[in-house]
This record gives C-alpha cells, structure tokens and sequence, in this order.
C-alpha cells in the first residue's frame, strides 16, 4: 500500500480516539519504535510502504525494538512516522526552491508525483483526501502539529491533512498545477491587484421573473464593452507587476474569457501571476432548470486557463436593497426577495500553486455559508481565499468583512473581496462612479488572518476614479480588527 493511501486508512482506524490520542495521551513520535519506523520509510525504495511495517500495524511482533501493541495505537505510531517522512516533499518546503532538491528515496519521489497528478496524496473514497497541511505559502510558518492545543486528530500532524468531502450534495475536487504551468514568485505576490470593472448605472442588466410563483432576478454583464475592459485592466495591472488579480462577481462572459486568454498569449509576458477573471454566465445551460451557472475563471498571465469554479449557492437579494438600488422587481414580487436566477455547481476546487500556495474561490455567498466552503477552508487550510461579490459598498464591519475574520481568525488565511461599483452607484442615485465623491466607494478589501486579522480597504470615486489598484500586503500599515454591526 501507497503510504498516502495508508494514512488515510489508518486516518478512519484511529479518528474514534482522537480524545485518548491527545488526553492519555498515545505516544506516536514519543514511542520507541518511532525513530525505527521513520528510518524504514525514508529509506524505502518501493512504492509501496515495507511490509514489516504492515506486518506490525497487523499486530504482530516487529523486527525493532518496540513498547506499544494496542494495533490502533500503532496505526498512529506509522501515522506519525509518514507525517514526518513527507516534511521532505512538503511544497513550502525549501528543497523546493531553484530546481534544488535534497536527495529522497523512490517511495517519498512517487508520492509527490501523485500528488502532481491527482491532486492529493490518496483519496479515501467516500470519506476525503490526504493533502500537504496549509499553509502553503513560501515563507509561511506552518501549523505546529504536536503543540497545538484541542482533541482535534489534525492538530497531531505537521504536514499531512485528511480533508473531509463536504457535506450535501458537494463534492471536493484537489489540484496541485506543476511549475511549469505557474509559479509565482514573492516579489509578485505581495502585490495585489483589484478593478471594479461594472463601475457605471447601466453596466450591467438586471431582469426580474416570475417562475413557479417565486422572484428571480438575472444579472449579466450589458455589452462587449466590459469585456475590453477586462482585458485593459488586468494588462495594466500586470504592467504593475500584481502577482495576483481578482476582479469582481456577474462581470465576464465566456466571451470575455477567450478575449483575454488570446490576449495575454499574443503578449508572450515571462512575468507570472494569477488571475481571477471575475466570474459571470456560462454559455452552457443547466438541463435540470434551463439556467447558466455562475463561474469564474483561474489563468495565468500567459492566458493558461487553470481552473473554472461555479458559484455553490444561489443568493437572495432583499427587496428593500433592490429598490434602495432601483434594481428591477418582478410584478407582483415587489416585497419580495428575489433569487439569484442561475444554476448552481457542485463541485468545490481547491489549487495548490507553487509559490502562492493553496487557493480556494467562494464567490460572493459562498463565503458566507458554512457547507461547504467554511467547512473546508477550515480543514484544508488555503492560503488564499479569493472572493469576487456583487454588493453595496464594502463598509467596515460588513457581512464579508465579518464572515473573512470568522474563517481567517482560525484559518489564517488571507482572503481578497473584489467588487463591482454599481449598486454604489446605483444606491446614490448616480450614473457614472466618477459623479459620486472623491474615495466614497468601497470596492474590495484585503485582510491577513495571519497578521492580527488586519485589513486594508480599496476606495474609489469621484472625478479622478482610479480604473485600478494595486494592493502591497504590507498588514502591519493596515487598520486594527473590529467588528461593527451592519445589515447582510
């Protein structure tokens, strides 16, 4: 058996215990055959773990010297020798870096190559997948494994996760994109960039039905007008050198997509980022309900698209924001709130990317709910949660802001809200985001789960309205957390 594949079995064996693990507590690394076992996998030149450690997960008499003989206090003792054994493949790792890599026997080589391949170390069907412990990240301090506090089994590893499938009807689905189709270097990725895109009253078209006597509102992006813009900011923003752009929610179209991705691959740029192209319609039609989904789209700065995510979880807009917005209502439905008219995915996607570490997407309110985007973020631990949302201003204290310190405070993760200016606009009673006031429009903000859960707001408007911003995640300048109280 792979050793990926063992830890998840021997994950489901010794899970039931996770409070003696901790309370009693087992021994596992502490044990005497710990430094034994270790030695055996680091040595191994097979795929498959050595049989005389099977043999003493089965309970028989090992050829080492040993003091534990509960069979499911040995399956954490192995746990904890494969934990340790893969801190030689682990990708924040600096044998890394340059091409560089300290010398690991063929059993840890074809490890990391499945994981190249399938995303994960293993997949215990049915119950999750074994991945490199978050946080990712070149430079990140990791998780401190045996010294973290709780009866939580995770807190036991240093390297490895089990990351359970979601709950419902969801799915989970891993990536980890070899070098060369991106990297991004520390230069680049402390350099964020953000643009509203739909800035102006008439950007974007808003219709309002009446379906099985429940309010639907459907919106997308007007004309091709948008799609140029796309394509002019973030070709601005990459001459700014962002290592990672994320535009807003419902502003692209397919269109727009193949646009920018032959754009960016007649530009031929060596500098590498990644891009968060908004989200927007699909041209595919659901079968079940006759509606597009909501995705966005993950490429390079060479126009590689990487991944496409759909958005899990409809949103209802309240009719008082409507009208506050002079957003359409249907007839009949004018106190009514009205569901986001699209279809909903299934499947949540979470990409390990060299340099910039694990990234996961939630598109506006799958940020807010639990199932599944909290959950996972939760177990898997993304460096980078990237939120593109179609909302009022993103005030201080906000249902995003509120939902990202909830997540990023236990996560410490670094999340990005991205958003679109006209339901500001709108909300003013403007037509274009240059007439409002100078800086009154918030759309986006960045904040450091890791740094104090600090946060820095992205402004605009006025007559000198900036089409772009450039972000430095320099936390330690940005505002202390607090948490206000505002309407969702």
């Amino acid at each position: 058996m792979r050793p990926g594949a063992l830890f998840a079995k021997l994950w489901a064996r010794v899970e039931p215990h996770e409070r003696a693990v901790t309370l009693r507590p087992w021994k596992g690394w502490r044990s005497k055959e710990f430094q034994a076992v270790l030695a055996r996998l680091e040595s191994c030149d097979d795929s498959e773990v050595p049989l005389d450690i099977m043999a003493y997960l089965d309970g028989n008499p090992p050829v080492f010297d040993h003091e534990v003989n509960d069979v499911d206090e040995r399956a954490f003792v192995v746990m904890c020798a494969v934990d340790r054994a893969t801190m030689r493949i682990h990708p924040s790792g600096k044998t890394r870096h340059g091409g560089r890599s300290a010398p690991i026997c063929e059993m840890l080589s074809i490890m990391r190559s499945d994981r190249t391949m399938n995303g994960s170390y293993a997949e215990l069907p049915g119950k999750g997948f074994v991945l490199p412990k978050g946080l990712l990240m070149l430079g990140k301090s990791q998780m401190r494994g045996e010294d973290e506090s709780g009866t939580s089994l995770a807190h036991q590893f240093s390297h490895l996760s089990f990351v359970p499938h979601p709950g419902r009807h969801y799915s989970l689905k891993p990536l980890a994109l070899p070098p060369s189709r991106l990297s991004v270097e520390k230069a680049a990725l402390d350099r964020v960039g953000l643009a509203p895109i739909a800035v102006d009253r008439h950007d974007l078209e808003f219709t309002a039905s009446d379906r099985g006597r429940r309010a639907f509102l459907d919106t997308a992006p007007k004309s091709t007008e948008l799609g140029q813009r796309i394509k002019s900011e973030v070709t601005a923003l990459l001459d700014k050198h962002a290592g990672l752009i994320v535009l807003p929610e419902l502003v692209t179209s397919d269109e727009a997509v193949e646009g920018l991705s032959a754009s960016l691959q007649r530009g031929a740029r060596s500098h590498q980022a990644m891009i968060l192209v908004g989200s927007g319609p699909t041209k595919e039609i659901d079968a079940g309900i006759g509606r597009p989904f909501n995705e966005a789209v993950v490429m390079s700065a060479t126009g590689d698209v990487l991944f496409r995510q759909r958005k899990l979880n409809s949103f209802n807009m309240r009719w008082e924001r409507m009208q506050e917005c002079d957003v359409p209502r249907a007839k009949g439905h004018e106190s009514d709130r009205h569901m986001e008219d699209c279809a909903t995915g299934q499947e949540l996607i979470i990409c390990d990317i060299l340099g910039l570490g694990r990234v996961m997407v939630l598109i506006c309110e799958d940020l807010e709910q639990q199932t599944p985007g909290g959950d996972v973020a939760l177990h898997a631990l993304p460096d980078w949660v990237l939120t593109p949302v179609l909302d009022v201003g993103l005030a201080f204290g906000r249902w995003e802001h509120q939902r990202s310190i909830e997540i990023g405070r236990k996560s410490q993760s670094r999340f990005v809200v991205s958003c679109s200016a006209i339901l500001e606009v709108r909300r003013r009673g403007k037509e274009k985001l240059i007439d409002t006031d100078p800086r009154a429009v918030r759309t986006g903000f960045c904040l450091d789960g890791s740094a104090g859960l600090r946060v820095h707001h992205v402004e605009t408007g006025g007559p000198g309205s900036d089409d772009h911003m450039v972000v430095e995640w320099t936390p330690e300048t940005w505002e202390a957390h607090r948490v206000v109280q505002a309407d969702h």
